[in-house]
């Protein structure tokens, strides 16, 4: 055994702990990515539930500048979906809503 063979092993490990690192870093971000994305189809969906009880202006949380308008459900294919209207800057008036609406 030479005096290089410990370091090549050394720069080997290295390497496998540097791309094992980079591996779970990306693994972390894509299943914050997918629970915030679950977390928010909960809130759409309470958001819609208040949206058929009556309330006003049922954002699915306080900065959202979206909030369901309808349900679109194909049970055939297994769509259960909520259809968005966006309201960029400030909120819409019930009139400006209903000329969005089809």
């Amino acid at each position: 055994m030479t005096a290089r063979a410990p370091l090549a092993m050394g720069l080997r490990f290295s390497a496998a702990g540097l791309l094992l690192a980079v591996a779970a870093w990306h693994g972390g971000r894509a299943a914050w990515i997918e629970a915030k994305a679950q977390l928010a189809q909960v809130l759409v969906r309470r958001a819609w539930q208040r949206t058929l009880a009556g309330a006003g202006d049922a954002r699915p949380w306080p900065w959202a500048d979206t909030r369901p308008v309808a349900r679109l459900m194909a049970p055939g294919l297994g769509v259960d979906t909520f259809v968005p209207l966006f309201v960029q800057g400030a909120r819409p008036r019930r009139r400006e809503a209903a000329r969005m609406l089809p």
